[in-house]
């Protein structure tokens, strides 16, 4: 199972230190995406996951069956 984790923060550092743990479960963050810089941003960048540095991207829009919980794009 792929996964993304969107914000870094604290919870979040945690929960990506968990599942990198998990790739013997057969979980993989395919990617995760925070605006700040934080340490959870500073850890997935030394493992070589993929970042994006928001989620309103042009590659991501309208995609998958959870876009339409999104907030909308900022003008």
């Amino acid at each position: 199972m792929n996964i993304a984790i969107i914000r870094l923060g604290r919870i979040g550092v945690c929960f990506l230190k968990r599942m990198m743990h998990m790739n013997k479960q057969g979980i993989t963050i395919a990617a995760v995406a925070e605006i700040s810089e934080t340490i959870g941003k500073q850890e997935a960048i030394s493992k070589n996951i993929p970042f994006r540095k928001t989620i309103f991207s042009k590659e991501y829009e309208n995609t998958g069956p959870l876009h339409r919980l999104l907030p909308k794009k900022p003008e």
